[in-house]
């Protein structure tokens, strides 16, 4: 099944709530799961499935173009993707040219108290350093980022996935990708990959909107199951052979 950091390539067709059709992919899309690269809602929608799953989501607008005008797509409306995956390969057996994100872990807090792993949609505080890949310092510096919204760079959105609170991580960052989407950051990023030294200072809002207070109490009583998926990308039509719970 799909996960976190694999490569797909899929086919795909979306449409509006009224059914009228305003994506129609001629072209199969190639990119690696998690990494900011498309739609939040696809990100997310298609972890657990195998290659040949044909897959219809409902995707809110906050996971979709939220108040964004986009062509025919009118400010927060619902959409519906019809995905199927044509290609499928696991993070290890990615060629380095094709990914070759690498990450180690620096430091891990012990005995923090909170064990909570980081997810598309996190919004946190996050301290970095960027270093060229003879590790010459670049730059550093401190922003709040919210995690898979194509805002920085899409490596940090894979490598950030399953990190903590207080963690520190060392990563490369390969030049497919590296590329910044739309910064504002003073920070001249390289284009044949780089070293970033990343560290989760806070985490000011998770995906679920829930503050470091609620993750906290979670981790001594546990909340009952949240009903509520409006925030969430729905499958509401699997025809592939091995499909897992989203």
């Amino acid at each position: 099944p799909v996960k976190i950091g694999d490569m797909v390539e899929i086919m795909y067709i979306g449409s509006l709530p009224d059914g009228k059709v305003f994506d129609n992919g001629t072209t199969p899309l190639q990119f690696i799961v998690g990494a900011g690269q498309i739609l939040q809602g696809i990100d997310e929608g298609l972890v657990g499935f195998c290659k040949e799953s044909m897959v219809i989501m409902e995707i809110p607008p906050s996971k979709a173009y939220g108040d964004q005008w986009d062509g025919p797509v009118p400010q927060w409306s619902y959409v519906y993707y019809n995905v199927t995956i044509t290609k499928h390969i696991v993070r290890d057996e990615i060629e380095d040219g094709d990914m070759g994100l690498e990450c180690e872990s620096l430091y891990m807090p012990e005995n923090s108290g909170l064990n909570y792993e980081l997810k598309l949609g996190d919004y946190i505080k996050l301290s970095y350093k960027v270093f060229d890949n003879k590790k010459e310092p670049l730059g550093e510096g401190v922003m709040r980022y919210p995690i898979g919204r194509k805002l920085v760079v899409p490596g940090w959105d894979i490598a950030l996935q399953g990190s903590r609170l207080g963690q520190i991580k060392m990563c490369w960052i390969p030049s497919s990708l590296a590329h910044k989407i739309g910064t504002s950051l003073h920070l001249a990023f390289p284009e044949k990959g780089f070293y970033s030294e990343l560290e989760i200072s806070d985490i000011l809002l998770t995906a679920d909107n829930k503050d470091i207070t609620d993750l906290a109490m979670e981790t001594v009583m546990p909340r009952p199951a949240d009903n509520d998926s409006a925030g969430t990308a729905k499958v509401i039509l699997n025809t592939g052979p091995i499909h897992s719970e989203l």
